[in-house]
């Protein structure tokens, strides 16, 4: 056609080649990202992701050093105390409880132990004791003294006396009956809440203990 020129055909050994691309090593071996599964039993970890699971590789030691006033127990759980109602005879092992918690978390500052104990209380002893000057000025040492003085703790010292023992003795004596082993557990049991506070607390000897022991065993056993 007049005016329009036909184009030249090109060959393709005139068209210049391109250098391929230098590809990484190996780069045909690895799958395709959407068919790629890891294979974690190669690799120790069984069929758990690694890496949607955190293990703490700390020595215990230096875990048990990061505890702190948080990691305490939540109130009504197994390892926390039981709730406090002000009882005379629970004051003492209450505040044992309390003090081998402080220690296993690393709970050392007067402030932390004088807040963390209410949480532990029935509603009316917290309020007795956030009136408390010791608790105000969060003093731990002042508020177990102050616990211990307003809850009568010494009375759980008193609560036996060798006139309940010498009682006991003589009820068990002409009443009891021991046919079998449940009933002989049971007079041990019995003797040892009498007999055995009033050694442990130095009002008998152990002598005198073993004495009426035997004493409270009826004679035709």
């Amino acid at each position: 056609m007049t005016g329009v020129e036909n184009p030249q055909t090109v060959s393709p050994q005139d068209t210049p080649q391109q250098s391929p691309r230098q590809r990484p090593p190996h780069f045909d071996t690895f799958p395709h990202p959407e068919n790629f599964q890891p294979n974690y039993y190669q690799h120790g970890y069984g069929s758990v992701n690694p890496l949607n699971t955190f293990v703490s590789t700390a020595p215990p030691a230096f875990q048990a050093l990061q505890r702190s006033v948080v990691d305490m127990p939540v109130p009504g759980t197994r390892l926390a105390p039981k709730r406090f109602r002000g009882s005379h005879n629970k004051v003492h092992r209450f505040i044992k409880h309390l003090e081998a918690l402080f220690a296993q978390n690393n709970v050392t500052q007067s402030q932390d132990k004088c807040e963390s104990i209410t949480q532990y209380c029935s509603s009316n002893e917290c309020s007795f004791i956030e009136a408390l000057p010791s608790y105000s000025e969060r003093s731990w040492t002042g508020l177990k003294d102050d616990l211990l003085r307003f809850y009568d703790a010494d009375l759980a010292k008193q609560r036996y006396q060798l006139r309940d023992l010498r009682q006991f003795i003589k009820e068990s004596k002409k009443s009891t009956k021991i046919r079998n082993l449940s009933k002989w557990k049971k007079y041990c049991r019995q003797f040892i809440r009498i007999g055995g506070f009033l050694l442990s607390h130095g009002k008998i000897t152990s002598d005198e203990h073993a004495a009426y022991f035997w004493q409270g065993i009826p004679k035709d056993l």
